[in-house]
């Protein structure tokens, strides 16, 4: 038989959530009193978490898409998700830096850059040596669409409407 203690989540002991507070600000046109027209200003705050956290997306292109990986592919993917910058959409995977930080070995970064690149996660960056492009439709960490509108205007295509694969997960 099951307490209530065994359906609450053991890692939320002595863990808390670490929070600060946002506040943001809306001034509305009001209405005009004694012939004056008086603005209304409206904050609002809401608590936000205060560590970085990047997305994985899934859909119905990449849903086996991690399951698939090899080894060195997985490793460089994760590494991946913990270095990302904000709001960029490339990354710079220097093998000397990669290698010592995941203790792996020049050929096992090869392979999995290959593995990336074959997976459509990456594709190499011409112009710089080590940037990598990120394929935005598998990952990414900050404000995705604000930020492809604002460096890609009318490339970016943004479709609306019902995403039957959305209810999957």
């Amino acid at each position: 038989m099951n307490n209530k203690q065994d359906e609450i989540n053991p890692f939320l002991n002595n863990n808390p959530i670490q929070t600060r507070d946002i506040s943001t600000y809306t001034t509305h046109e009001g209405e005009f009193k004694n012939g004056v027209k008086e603005n209304v200003t409206v904050t609002q705050t809401r608590e936000v978490e205060i560590y970085k956290a990047t997305r994985v997306y899934r859909n119905k292109d990449n849903s086996n898409l991690i399951y698939k990986l090899s080894p060195p592919g997985l490793k460089l993917y994760v590494y991946i998700i913990y270095n990302i910058g904000r709001n960029k959409d490339k990354i710079e995977l220097r093998a000397s830096k990669v290698c010592k930080d995941l203790n792996i070995s020049d050929k096992t970064f090869s392979r999995g850059i290959k593995a990336l690149k074959e997976s459509n996660i990456i594709q190499r960056y011409y112009g710089r040596k080590n940037m990598w492009w990120l394929n935005t439709n598998y990952l990414y960490f900050g404000e995705r669409i604000r930020f492809m509108e604002s460096q890609y205007g009318e490339h970016v295509i943004l479709k609306t409407g019902k995403n039957d694969y959305a209810d999957v997960f």
